[in-house]
């Protein structure tokens, strides 16, 4: 079986059990989004391309060397991340790469994250090394994970509406945004930064191929 495969590979080259048990829950909500798109668009979709990105897509934690910071997200929860946590998604392609998953499979992940810092925007800040493809979401599969992925966090972490508060996104990435360039932006960081709104109309234009009851079931 594929799924097998694909864990038993990142077992072989020592990703953590959490990234994997994490991986695979995005897998199996990225799975429900993609047949959903496939229903709604008449479209089809590359499921095991799916499988690997979304059960790879966070291995890149595992290069990720920046020192531990804690974010306090929304008043109500703190997370710790590396300093430099904006790479994981490039450090996961590469992984995927060495492990041997297509090209496909790479993108899917360089282009994981709800909250997309462009390759443009990075540059501009001074964030290296940079990423060889632009990180928004653009395929199917990549949207399918993508989405997937900020429902998790957003929704299961973070206890925000989606569905019927336009906003949450912006919201529920603030904080992490703030520590990640606020002290590299010449500009303040604030709800309207281009990177949160982008996460809000990505949030409109997902949020039909997904439904609230299966964050309970994955």
């Amino acid at each position: 079986m594929y799924r097998e495969y694909v864990v038993n590979t990142m077992k072989r080259n020592s990703i953590p059990d959490e990234r994997i048990e994490h991986g695979e829950k995005v897998c199996n909500l990225a799975l429900k989004i993609a047949e959903r798109m496939e229903e709604m668009e008449s479209i089809k979709l590359s499921h095991n391309d799916i499988i690997a990105a979304a059960i790879l897509h966070d291995a890149g934690f595992t290069r990720c060397k920046g020192k531990p910071v804690t974010v306090n997200m929304l008043g109500k929860k703190d997370f710790v991340v590396p300093e430099d946590v904006i790479m994981h998604g490039m450090y996961g392609a590469e992984i995927a790469e060495e492990m041997g998953f297509l090209k496909e499979v790479q993108r899917i992940i360089v282009r994981h994250e709800l909250i997309a810092v462009t390759r443009a925007e990075r540059e501009e800040l001074g964030i290296l090394p940079l990423p060889q493809d632009d990180v928004v979401p653009e395929t199917w599969e990549e949207k399918a994970v993508c989405y997937a992925d900020g429902l998790v966090f957003l929704v299961l972490g973070l206890e925000l509406d989606l569905w019927n508060d336009p906003e949450s996104p912006a919201r529920g990435f603030f904080d992490i945004l703030k520590t990640m360039i606020g002290h590299l932006s010449t500009e303040p960081i604030t709800l309207n930064h281009p990177v949160l709104q982008r996460a809000n109309r990505l949030n409109r234009e997902l949020k039909d191929y997904a439904e609230p009851g299966w964050l309970n079931e994955i």
